[in-house]
């Protein structure tokens, strides 16, 4: 059997009208390029509205196109994983459905590749956008990336991007449930390139990218790829407890008011936050640690449709 040569994965929630938009858009540009055996796995990762029923009408009518139903909401980049899980191309590229990226780079992506890249990226350029609150928040992330782990991330990098066969066999080789694909990517050091690109407006929908997904996002790369939280919190509270000890031996010795009683007690709350919050920052490494353990699957799928 022909190999296939080009692997289009796109991840799915609640995206019942944007889907068949970029299925076509893929389509018509693959058409552009020549590209006769091709796939486009559409990963419906537990949607509630009519997404379902869509993909598969969508793969009844053209067998170039697959369908991966997981049984609930495992997130994005389980969806992703998912995808590029199950996918046979010779080079894949990862999309959202919300038609944000713009599809027309899938052709400069491929010409990238060509020249010996086994990574093309792309990166958000929002220098014309208003300053918002997610602008904000996520070049705030990226500096906390930064300062927390050894990894070099691109501010503004995507989930957009094409991958050659030796970083999809390593990709499928991952089995954190907590994956950061950003940062397991970077992490690699194949030969990469990036791209700006403007992102579209979206047409149908809204984000699907809350405040909380965002934030569990966000500690989700941190903590995959550094102990630094952990040593730093645990460092502050060893060095506050030693200073309290000492400061406790002065008021003992020197000091006879009543006012140390306070000082005592207020420095025992200061301490006991920055402790429960060391506890806190263990619990993410800890159910990291549970899972691997236990060897739980990282997704579930309900439905294969043309595999």
């Amino acid at each position: 059997m022909e190999k296939v040569e080009l692997s289009l994965v796109i991840p799915c929630f609640n995206e019942e009208i944007n889907i068949p938009l970029i299925v076509d858009k893929i389509k018509s540009i693959i058409k552009k390029m020549g590209i006769e055996n091709y796939e486009i796995i559409l990963v419906d990762d537990g949607s509630v509205d009519g997404s379902f029923d869509v993909i598969k009408k969508i793969c009844e009518n053209d067998k170039n196109i697959k369908g991966l139903i997981f049984t609930k909401n495992f997130g994005h980049q389980l969806a992703l994983k998912a995808g590029i899980d199950n996918s046979g191309g010779k080079l894949v590229i990862s999309i959202d459905a919300d038609l944000q990226h713009p599809p027309e780079l899938i052709e400069d992506m491929v010409k990238k590749s060509y020249e010996g890249y086994d990574i093309v990226y792309t990166v958000r350029d929002d220098s014309q956008e208003k300053m918002s609150f997610k602008k904000i928040t996520s070049k705030l992330f990226y500096k906390i990336f930064k300062y927390f782990s050894e990894i070099e991330i691109e501010e503004g990098s995507a989930d957009y991007r094409l991958l050659t066969e030796k970083v999809v066999r390593e990709i499928k080789k991952e089995k954190d449930p907590f994956v950061f694909l950003r940062g397991l990517i970077a992490n690699y050091k194949f030969k990469s390139y990036g791209i700006k690109y403007i992102p579209s407006k979206r047409i149908h929908g809204r984000s699907k990218y809350s405040l909380k997904k965002m934030f569990h996002l966000a500690l989700s790369g941190i903590f995959s790829f550094s102990f630094k939280p952990l040593k730093c919190f645990l460092s502050i509270n060893l060095l506050f407890s030693l200073a309290s000890v000492l400061f406790y031996i002065y008021l003992i010795i020197f000091d006879s008011s009543d006012i140390k009683l306070w000082i005592i007690g207020e420095t025992v709350s200061i301490l006991s936050f920055f402790l429960f919050f060391s506890f806190y920052i263990f619990s993410y490494y800890f159910e990291r640690l549970f899972f691997l353990l236990f060897d739980r699957k990282n997704y579930v799928i309900k439905e294969k449709i043309n595999f």
